[in-house]
């Protein structure tokens, strides 16, 4: 056995282009089944970060003979929870940029209008401040902003006194 190994050796070291390209070969191979498998991993095999994900249902306005769907409105949300019997609970998210101006000036963000229900409904608990209330959903009701923890650490370098700033969003 040890000959062999000598031997494929000896061979590998004479014929140099072909080490190179078997070499790259193999790693191209590797790397790409790794990725593929890092990807279908993340999105395939394990759950999303939240309790009882695996029982989540995702539900959207549209057509299958149509190529793009629509968020559901908060109003659409209300009247799913009202007449479906058979969820845990149900609520909603439009996901959107804003342009958004405090202090720091101005700048666009990705944000979502959530109902008011959905943090806690993920078991999620800001670290700094209160959560929604259903009163904050009520129509001329002071509009109330959750920052994710990655805006806050970047744009308010991750400061205690963020909680009662005005943000102003278009």
């Amino acid at each position: 056995m040890l000959h062999d190994l000598k031997t494929a050796c000896r061979e590998l070291l004479k014929n140099r282009w072909f080490t190179c390209v078997t070499v790259l070969t193999l790693a191209l191979g590797i790397g790409a089944n790794t990725a593929i498998f890092g990807v279908g991993n993340r999105l395939l095999l394990n759950p999303f970060p939240y309790p009882h994900s695996d029982r989540f249902l995702y539900l959207k306005l549209g057509a299958a003979s149509v190529p793009f769907s629509i968020s559901a409105s908060a109003y659409v949300v209300g009247a799913w929870r009202e007449q479906a019997g058979s969820f845990d609970g149900l609520e909603g998210y439009t996901p959107r940029d804003v342009l958004a101006y405090d202090e720091n000036g101005a700048r666009v963000m990705r944000g979502m209008q959530i109902t008011p229900g959905l943090p806690s409904f993920l078991g999620v608990e800001p670290l700094l401040g209160r959560g929604f209330r259903a009163a904050d959903a009520e129509p001329r009701a002071p509009a109330v902003v959750m920052l994710s923890y990655e805006v806050w650490q970047r744009d308010y370098g991750g400061m205690s006194d963020v909680v009662g700033r005005a943000v102003l969003l278009d």
